[in-house]
């Protein structure tokens, strides 16, 4: 069993390249920009933690700021959309009990 296996048992069958990618960036500040970029296609959560592992080092010219930026706008308009439509439910409430 791989290492990427026993750190992540719900993936079944893991590549030997997502292994080999893995285990190099699980060591502190070994990754490129390139590496951490195609992590964000192959495995989202690892390529959050490692960019929060950056950012906590302060190693800001290793961050993955492109997908990051627009991850953190697509958040942010997730939140106002829900906050609009709940707005618009209490909204209709409201105007239905009167």
């Amino acid at each position: 069993m791989g290492l990427l296996k026993a750190h992540r048992p719900h993936i079944r069958a893991v590549p030997a390249r997502v292994e080999s990618l893995y285990l190099k960036i699980m060591e502190p500040r070994t990754i490129s920009k390139e590496e951490l970029k195609e992590l964000y296609e192959k495995d989202f959560p690892l390529w959050v933690e490692k960019n929060l592992e950056l950012l906590r080092e302060k190693a800001y010219d290793l961050v993955d700021w492109e997908n990051l930026l627009e991850e953190i706008e697509d958040m942010g308009l997730r939140h106002l959309e829900s906050c609009i439509s709940h707005f618009l439910r209490f909204f209709t409430a409201s105007i239905q009990a009167l």
